[in-house]
This record gives structure tokens, C-alpha cells and sequence, in this order.
């Protein structure tokens, strides 16, 4: 007589755990995949743009209106930024750790970050007129130098909160630096 997973002891929860695996892998690669996509977006690079299905930041999207591309632009920002802001609230995160189980809240987060990016990257629309140039090579060179160092320390504060999430905490303390250590005096 055959066994059915409804009622073989422990079949549902071990379905359960493959379930949120599968779904907080897909979650990580699919991030992977959108910053990807978001640093070749931002690049803009010439020998990729034939073979590239999306957009990069000043190539491709339809609207050739001056106005109406940086307004669909900044609210596509917002988005991510509300999406981001929200989500990291205390009240949000009550609420949202109600209604899911706690092993899917962090990576709910990842797959909504990850649909508010690629809705940046497809919906983006290019500003039609030059906005700013560097003519410049040293000064041209010096941007993308800070725009690099921008991705080193993104990455290298990614690689620090992975090894701490998976537990190299013994002896770790909350601390801020610069430059999150910037205070405002008060009065």
C-alpha cells in the first residue's frame, strides 16, 4: 500500500522548506541578475547595445517629450525609493511579519526590490536633449573612478551583512562610520 505525501509525518513541512528555498533562491539570483542589468543600464556600454534587450539610462523608451521623460524618470525613482522606505519600516514590518511566515519576509523584500528595479530599468525614458557633458578624458575618467568605488563599497557592505546574517556575529556590534557617523549639532 502506497504512502501519500498528506500523510506520510513531516511531508508537508519538508514541502513547506523546499518551497521557501526555492523561492528565497530565486529571490537571491533574480537580484543578482537586476544589478547586473541596472550597472550595464547605468553604463551605457556601445559594443553591448546591439545584442541588449533593455534600455540603458540614455537609449530607448518612446517618449521624445522634454518634460515627460524626467517626471515618468523621477517617479520611477520614487518607487524604488518607496518601495525601499516603506517596507523598512517598524509598523510595515509588523505588519508584513503577520501576514507571511518570518522565513519569507526577507526575501519578499528582495523580490519587491528586485520588481521595482527592473520596472526602472524597462520603463526608463532618456531625456531627449543633453542634460550635462564632460569634455574633459581626466575629469570623464574621475567620474567613473567615483562611479566604480560607488560599486566596491555597495558590494563590500553586501559581503558584510551576508557573513553576518549567516551567523559570524560573536563579537560584532552595531557601530556607524563615516559616512553614516556624520552628526548635525544640536542646540
Amino acid at each position: 500500500m502506497a504512502i501519500s505525501a498528506q500523510t506520510r509525518p513531516g511531508a508537508h513541512g519538508r514541502v513547506k522548506r523546499v518551497l521557501g528555498l526555492v523561492y528565497a533562491w530565486a529571490g537571491f539570483s533574480m537580484m543578482w541578475c537586476f544589478w547586473l542589468s541596472f550597472a550595464v543600464f547605468l553604463s551605457n556600454p556601445s559594443k553591448l547595445a546591439p545584442y541588449w534587450p533593455l534600455p540603458f539610462v540614455d537609449r530607448g523608451g518612446a517618449i521624445d517629450d522634454p518634460l515627460a521623460a524626467p517626471l515618468i524618470d523621477i517617479l520611477l525613482i520614487a518607487l524604488f525609493g518607496l518601495q525601499h522606505s516603506l517596507m523598512a519600516r517598524p509598523w510595515f514590518k509588523r505588519w508584513w511579519a503577520a501576514s507571511i511566515p518570518p522565513a519569507f519576509e526577507r526575501c519578499t523584500y528582495v523580490h519587491m526590490a528586485n520588481i521595482a528595479l527592473f520596472a526602472m530599468i524597462v520603463f526608463w525614458q532618456p531625456i531627449p536633449v543633453e542634460i550635462w557633458t564632460i569634455p574633459h578624458d581626466f575629469a570623464r575618467a574621475s567620474l567613473w573612478a567615483v562611479f566604480a568605488l560607488g560599486w566596491i563599497i555597495l558590494l563590500l557592505g553586501a559581503r558584510s551583512a551576508s557573513s553576518r546574517a549567516d551567523g559570524d556575529r560573536a563579537g560584532h556590534r552595531f557601530s556607524r562610520s563615516c559616512p553614516y557617523a556624520l552628526r548635525t549639532v544640536s542646540r
